[in-house]
């Protein structure tokens, strides 16, 4: 007698054990002298069987079919595929009953497993996994009743991410929330700054076309896009390659929006394509004078003065420039225009003024030249450091270390630095600048004095060799500084100043000048008593030496200054030729760095207002304000009106905690139907050139030149 047989109609079952598969007549019948439980196979035999056990009074069971168990989980499957997707997953057997679309999906895919993340994270992941995944027909229903399943409730925005049909919709909503494409309304921040390898090849061969197509503006449109900086970190060396095969196409402009985003030897590399301009006389006023260093000037100096005439050009511009900064220093620092620009006036404001425990980093004889490379250098290192200030501020005169650098550690100028103490502990070991800012309390000056990149210039090794060697030694610096951010207390409130005592000369000096009676001498500059007649700025010019009187330039004692690029004898009169000295006038030797860095700083905090009024198809008046509730300036550089194809370019700049409006007139004013879906950008720029964008919705009136009378008008 049969003692027990289960009943497999559609014969998806592996048989436990102990039991007999039957799947013919024949095999049924010769098992029927045989105890042993049976697992019967086949529709039309276990319909067979199920007679013939009513007849002989057996007990029988149906046994669950798997691939129906499937379809009933996922209705959308047919049972052809239902059959598939099992013999994927290995069976169903092992799995809790009822069936769960989530562990299915697990097993067949792991990366699918969602748990533990945010509603952002996981709408993400499950964009990159779907865009990357290729299914086949009978994984297309699991994957889609899966979606349904992590659907988040309350996100309208991310649910779409769950609905994607297939992979190449679900990378252009990943391309859309990173703003490859314009800005994306309702999508929060993207919960990463990593991307899968194969996602950024992807993007990176996309943007090889659509810099080609763009003739290499494709980068601005993605800033203007509001991609987040990982982004735009990952776009800027396809963008830079296009420009060194096509230099035709590379711009000042261009630069500067690639710039925050590449390496700095990528950027320098752009730099030496372009056309290099004479820079001209200096200016005089500052903002002016600024702007022309930093654009012409240096470039001018670093890469296009190359020949006899060039250079003397600059000693032309130098000694012109020497003589109105004499003066100018003479009066700024008695309390004139520029004097809060001395760089002894900065660090003296960085005592008790400050929330946050302060380090100074001074870095000796640290150019604007390297200060840009140093800048570059330390964002990359670390990205817990933001960029609050980069300026440039106003040696201590003579710009040589013995009176330059008590003076802007001291907080005042060179006289009285030698009797006053220091504004804060000076370190130069790492362990003990990270110990002296963890003891530290709010508003206190930790002073981190190394003597690089000074020490290298001063090496005596070939042109070449010292930029090389320099750069090393500030790539050593920006990784030191990432080291101190990360082990200094993280409830330290923690800003970092990198700033110098003195610049440099971007060129080499013949020793040629003797060392004036009763004087001291070190490269450009002399110091010691002397008999001269000082002008009613403390001026006395004999030739191409400045003598300046102690009192009128805050000094313990008489100064001379060379005006041309030469250098005094050494002291056993020694002539020669001295690499990248100091201790002179010319713009490069007295306009220093000052980079200000927070950690951990939060996001930009501004307001944003565009109101309007105006006549529909005709003309009228807008308005932006702008509130910066932030301790970080910030410059507004476009507004973006969307839905008007409206785009304003503007350099509208905000001091931290200040508010500021600009007008236009538009030519054109949109109807009265059209302004509940406006929708507006406003793009800025930080201290070191990254742009952000934020969204607006402006508040605006028309008024319709035309009215429609009414009926009851005529009877008036």
């Amino acid at each position: 007698m049969i003692a027990q047989v289960r009943l497999d109609p559609h014969g998806e079952n592996t048989p436990d054990l102990g039991f007999v598969r039957i799947a013919d007549e024949i095999a049924f019948l010769r098992s029927l002298d045989n105890s042993a439980p049976l697992l019967v196979q086949g529709v039309a035999l276990c319909n067979w069987v199920v007679d013939v056990a009513r007849a002989r009074g057996w007990r029988y069971s149906w046994q669950t079919t798997p691939s129906v168990e499937l379809v009933n989980t996922c209705p959308d499957l047919t049972q052809e595929q239902a059959k598939k997707f099992i013999l994927r997953i290995g069976g169903i057997e092992s799995f809790k009953r009822p069936l769960s679309i989530l562990d299915l999906a697990v097993a067949r895919w792991p990366e699918t497993n969602l748990f533990g993340k945010t509603e952002a994270e996981q709408a993400w992941s499950w964009l990159m996994w779907r865009a990357c995944e290729h299914l086949d027909p009978d994984e297309e229903p699991i994957v889609r009743a899966l979606g349904t399943v992590c659907t988040v409730a309350e996100a309208p925005e991310l649910q779409r991410a769950f609905t994607v049909s297939n992979a190449e919709e679900a990378w252009q909503f990943a391309r859309a929330w990173l703003c490859c494409d314009g800005c994306q309304p309702g999508l929060p921040s993207c919960p990463t700054e990593e991307l899968p390898t194969w996602a950024v090849s992807r993007l990176a061969s996309e943007w090889k076309i659509r810099v080609v197509q763009t003739s290499g503006d494709f980068f601005r449109e993605l800033l203007d896009s509001g991609s987040p900086t990982f982004i735009l970190k990952l776009a800027a060396p396809v963008a830079c390659a296009f420009y060194r095969n096509n230099s035709d196409k590379l711009t000042p402009e261009r630069i500067a929006l690639i710039r925050p985003f590449l390496r700095f030897q990528d950027w320098d590399a752009l730099l030496s394509l372009l056309p290099v301009k004479e820079p001209g006389p200096a200016p005089t006023s500052l903002p002016e004078l600024f702007e022309w260093y930093s654009n012409l000037y240096l470039p001018f100096r670093l890469r296009g003065c190359r020949t006899p005439e060039h250079f003397e050009k600059v000693r032309t511009i130098g000694r012109e420039f020497g003589l109105w900064y004499l003066r100018f220093y003479s009066n700024a620092r008695t309390g004139a225009t520029g004097g809060k620009l001395l760089s002894w006036s900065r660090t003296a404001e960085l005592e008790g003024s400050s929330s946050s425990v302060n380090l100074l980093l001074v870095l000796d004889g640290l150019g604007c030249a390297d200060a840009q490379q140093i800048l570059q250098l330390i964002t990359n290192e670390t990205s817990r450091l933001s960029v609050d200030e980069v300026e440039i501020l106003l040696a201590p005169l003579p710009t040589i270390t013995r009176f330059a650098k008590p003076s802007l550690m001291a907080g005042v100028n060179p006289a009285q630095a030698f009797d006053e103490g220091e504004i804060g502990a000076i370190q130069t070991r790492d362990p003990d600048v990270i110990k002296a800012l963890n003891e530290a309390s709010a508003g206190t000056v930790v002073i981190w004095s190394l003597l690089e990149p000074d020490k290298t210039y001063h090496s005596g090794l070939d042109e070449e060799t010292i930029r090389s060697e320099v750069s090393g030694r500030l790539r050593s610096v920006a990784q030191r500084v990432s080291r101190i951010v990360n082990e200094v207390d993280s409830s330290q409130r923690l800003r970092i100043s990198v700033t110098t005592d003195h610049g440099r000369l971007l060129s080499n000096s013949r020793r040629v000048r003797p060392v004036p009676s009763n004087m001291k001498a070190h490269g450009r500059a002399a110091w010691g008593p002397c008999s001269v007649p000082f002008d009613a700025d403390g001026i006395y010019i004999d030739q191409d030496l400045a003598y300046i009187d102690a009192q009128r330039f805050g000094l313990p004692e008489p100064s001379a200054i060379m005006l041309s690029d030469d250098a005094f004898l050494m002291s056993d009169g020694r002539t020669g030729v001295e690499t990248f000295p100091h201790g002179g006038v010319f713009p490069e030797e007295v306009l220093i760095p000052w980079i200000r860095f927070t950690r951990d700083r939060g996001p930009i905090t501004i307001s944003i207002r565009i109101t309007g009024k105006g006549v529909a198809g005709a003309s009228g008046k807008l308005t932006l304000e702008v509130t910066n509730a932030s301790d970080v300036p910030i410059e507004i550089v476009q507004l973006n009106l969307l839905t008007l194809n409206l785009q304003i370019e503007m350099n509208l700049k905000l001091k931290p905690f200040k508010q500021a409006a600009e007008e236009w007139s538009v030519s054109t004013w949109p109807q009265k139907k059209d302004l509940p879906n406006l929708m507006a950008s406003v793009t800025y720029v930080l201290p070191a050139g990254e742009r952000q964008t934020v969204q607006a919705t402006p508040v605006l009136t028309a008024e319709e030149m035309y009215s429609r009378e009414t009926i009851l008008d005529d009877l008036l």
